[in-house]
């Protein structure tokens, strides 16, 4: 099993309507990669002042590493990250942290 975990720093004018409208597309790629066996996302709530402004988070499961390379490929993928999630975020790639590990 993969886990993708990714955060983000969405820019303040953004609604939770819209983040959560375009995190809900990524989550229907499971219908089209079987590989892609959960999808969460949400709204960051720690109490502990160390998200590092990071407001936003999803993570991914992924029966393993061929799958994952599947959806990171996926034209599906490729469109929504360009035309929906990078013009949302405070500042592009920096507004981005990805990490994965295998459980």
């Amino acid at each position: 099993m993969i886990n993708h975990i990714v955060f983000l720093t969405f820019k303040a004018h953004i609604t939770e309507s819209e983040i959560n409208s375009v995190l809900e597309q990524l989550g229907h790629l499971m219908t089209v990669i079987p590989a892609m066996k959960d999808f969460s996302f949400g709204k960051n709530c720690s109490p502990e002042k160390l998200s590092q402004g990071y407001t936003h988070a999803f993570i991914m499961k992924f029966d393993d590493a061929h799958g994952r390379d599947v959806y990171l490929n996926h034209p599906e993928h490729k469109r929504i990250a360009a035309e929906l999630i990078f013009p949302m975020l405070e500042n592009g790639f920096e507004s981005v942290v990805v990490v994965d590990y295998a459980a």
